[in-house]
């Protein structure tokens, strides 16, 4: 699908762990997957009933995420049925609103790394923070209005800092995105 041309026999399918739907909830995105991911990465994700999802669910919930849609694969259609229900061929590649794009760079850092971020389509006010595994909040690195489709950075010194995993959230007040950082020394 290089052109955006869908190339007839070429559909694949997945079956996603039904425990991390379960656990999601209702309406949940990729970002909830992802903020799941980190989680059980961090450390912070407990299993705490038998119908939440374990480890390996939660890493192959990722795994199809991430390899559905390599090679410019779309999104064709989902269905809660079994496999083998025929897929629906879409004509055009769905177009996107607004989103959000942040990340960090480099990432693992030894003393300062950037953080981008931008939000696709939409004007707001955000606050970027930098967290401790245990919550505690670490450091403000902006709060202010955010144009749309404007790219911002922000720099996080870490020099200061014990080695770890740090979290950094970019709250919009409707939204929470939320990523890791990995601090070595």
């Amino acid at each position: 699908a290089g052109n955006g041309t869908i190339v007839p026999g070429t559909a694949q399918t997945w079956q996603f762990p039904g425990q991390v739907i379960n656990y999601l909830g209702a309406n949940n995105t990729i970002q909830d997957l992802f903020d799941l991911a980190n989680q059980a990465l961090a450390g912070t994700y407990t299993k705490v009933l038998n119908s939440d999802p374990s480890l390996s669910q939660i890493a192959k919930a990722v795994d199809i995420i991430n390899n559905a849609f390599d090679e410019c694969r779309i999104l064709a259609g989902f269905s809660n049925t079994p496999p083998g229900t025929a897929i629906r061929e879409i004509e055009e590649e769905p177009e996107f609103d607004y989103g959000v794009s942040m990340r960090a760079y480099p990432n693992p850092f030894n003393s300062t790394t950037n953080i981008e971020f931008m939000l696709k389509g939409y004007e707001s006010d955000v606050s970027v923070d930098v967290f401790s595994l245990t919550g505690k909040k670490v450091t403000t690195l902006f709060s202010g209005h955010v144009p749309a489709d404007e790219m911002m950075k922000v720099e996080f010194n870490g020099l200061n800092l014990a080695p770890g995993i740090y979290i950094y959230k970019l709250n919009t007040g409707d939204d929470v995105f939320q990523d890791k950082l990995i601090l070595i020394k």
